[in-house]
């Protein structure tokens, strides 16, 4: 035991601090020599001629929500109040919102608004929750909204427990707590990402959509007109999936898409002059998934050129993909 914490056990492997902890984060990697050798080289290899996913993109999470909906937990520590175990509070499902909009008002009418949750969201695609989220922000008048506050005030006393546990006395009760800027979840194009997924799962949306903290927002900077459907081409790439199973952060199999590992994807630079082929080829996957048709060939097509896109050889396509389905030389052959 003395040999081993003393460094000069000679059965004893020992690995320096870089070659177990990366990053500003920490993450811990745990491999052989040689793994590490070849893996290093790869991932250097990725992250030549890229830049990082934050320096094209905004990276934004959806709505803090106060309560979606009563928990078994809420009836146990709120006795008094008049719900059942299910009830949407900030989140209503269509039979709720039918119930409900019958004493709403116009302008109420338009705080309710299309929901998607984590589970929603696929490669490339994604459908939108049969439930609504009551958009309320801070600065809105109560006087405005008088039947939703007479909904909400069936919770009020959770509500305002809330409050109390986040020590933010200015925070309205009636109010999400974090409702985000509308305007990531009211633009024309976004990239929606779930916050947990077994598979890298990027949906292009051009409707108005809102989320809870599970779902994540990608939309183009100020002045910024980067292709998204190019960007999401590249971002449900098997490339991409190796990136974050082996450089991103994971529970178990499942990828964590936070903020953190999203904002370390690399984007390789010569996306730009190849924006309207990756476009093609993720906007007929969509068509194909919408449509329930077998898409296995195009997708294998675009693993292809995101692979080439940033310049690895056939060996180390295999190194990545071992099921590759080209040839050597019809690896070669295809061209940018």
């Amino acid at each position: 035991m003395r040999d081993i914490l003393s460094g000069i056990d000679s059965e004893t492997t020992y690995s320096v601090h870089n070659e177990i902890f990366e990053g500003e984060s920490n993450y811990i990697r745990i491999t052989s020599s040689d793994e590490t050798k070849e893996s290093n080289d790869l991932f250097e290899k990725i992250r030549n001629n890229s830049k990082r996913l934050d320096a094209i993109l905004n990276i934004n999470s959806g709505c803090d929500v106060t309560i979606s909906r009563i928990t078994d937990k809420h009836l146990e520590s709120f006795p008094g109040i008049k719900a059942n175990r299910g009830d949407g509070v900030f989140v209503l499902n269509s039979q709720e919102i039918k119930s409900l909009q019958k004493e709403l008002s116009k302008y109420e009418k338009s705080l309710l608004k299309t929901f998607i949750k984590n589970s929603d969201i696929g490669q490339f695609e994604y459908r939108a929750s049969e439930n609504y989220l009551l958009y309320i922000q801070w600065d809105e008048n109560k006087k405005n909204i008088p039947n939703l506050i007479s909904h909400l005030s069936k919770f009020k006393p959770i509500l305002q427990d809330q409050v109390v546990r986040y020590e933010e006395p200015s925070w309205p009760w009636y109010t999400l707590h974090r409702p985000r800027e509308q305007a990531i979840f009211e633009s024309e194009l976004k990239i929606l990402v779930p916050y947990r997924c077994k598979l890298n799962a990027f949906a292009i949306c051009e409707e108005p959509i809102y989320s809870s903290r599970d779902v994540f927002f990608l939309t183009n900077k100020i002045k910024s007109k980067i292709n998204l459907y190019a960007i999401t081409a590249v971002l449900n790439s098997k490339l991409i999936y190796y990136w974050l199973f082996h450089k991103g952060k994971r529970k178990g199999d499942t990828l964590e898409l936070y903020n953190t590992p999203l904002s370390e994807i690399p984007i390789n630079e010569r996306i730009t002059s190849n924006s309207k082929l990756l476009e093609k080829k993720a906007i007929e996957i969509a068509s194909c998934k919408s449509e329930n048709k077998n898409c296995k060939n195009i997708v294998a097509e675009l693993d292809s050129l995101i692979y080439k896109l940033y310049d690895l050889t056939f060996d180390e396509v295999l190194i990545v993909d071992p099921d590759f389905c080209l040839s050597k030389k019809e690896y070669e052959a295809i061209k940018l």
